[in-house]
């Protein structure tokens, strides 16, 4: 295990069972936008991801599953759709689909936990915004856009890229302590769990990023491409 210190869709489900945390919290997965990252997409609509989530107290999941299109195809769509219904996310919650009356607009709704998942937002700023908790690919504008607004961040690399500089880029974030490190197929893990509670209550501080000091950025980058 290894962890480091539009279209849209909306589900909800009834959170008020015995032994979850009181606290109402937002988690935000940000998949990125260009290339489809299908394993992580996948670990984050499991039924028990979703049960882990609920018992930590987050009462809305927040995906951005990716924009990535070939031959007039939408990848990341195809990929979300076929999603849901293998991993029998909307039957294990007992929801009903409802159609938007605009024909864009899918929901899966209940009580008490909302899944909202969209490919790509010009305004994913709000969504960030919105968020107590974010995981992130390692994108280093993905980071950014967390770390500067103060923002709980895990990151996890893309293993499945080519040439895959996200490796660098986020073990100088996390040995900056500006965030945490997860490998998707451990996000079930009970190390996640008991991190995901601990950022939910600040019980784990890390450094705040400089908002004006590029020359923190241009480090990290230059350390990067150094191989360090």
């Amino acid at each position: 295990m290894f962890f480091q210190h539009k279209r849209s869709f909306k589900l909800s489900s009834n959170a008020n069972n015995p032994g979850i945390y009181t606290q109402m919290a937002t988690l935000l997965v940000c998949t990125g936008a260009t290339i489809t990252f299908e394993a992580l997409v996948k670990q984050v609509l499991k039924p028990d991801f979703v049960n882990l989530l609920i018992k930590s107290g987050v009462t809305k999941l927040v995906v951005q599953y990716g924009n990535e299109i070939r031959n007039n195809t939408h990848i990341s769509q195809q990929l979300f759709q076929k999603t849901i219904l293998e991993n029998g996310l909307v039957s294990m919650l007992n929801s009903e689909l409802e159609e938007g009356t605009n024909g864009m607009v899918s929901s899966f709704s209940r009580n008490g936990f909302e899944l909202v998942c969209f490919p790509f937002s010009p305004n994913i700023n709000d969504y960030i915004d919105q968020a107590d908790v974010i995981i992130s690919h390692a994108g280093t504008g993905s980071i950014i856009d967390s770390l500067y607004r103060n923002k709980k961040l895990i990151v996890v690399v893309n293993e499945s890229l080519m040439d895959n500089h996200q490796e660098e880029i986020a073990r100088e974030f996390v040995n900056s302590n500006y965030c945490l490190r997860f490998r998707y197929r451990d996000l079930l893990s009970e190390a996640f769990s008991t991190i995901l509670h601990d950022l939910l209550n600040n019980n784990i501080t890390l450094q705040k990023f400089p908002k004006k000091d590029g020359r923190v950025l241009e480090t990290i980058i230059s350390e990067e491409l150094k191989g360090k």
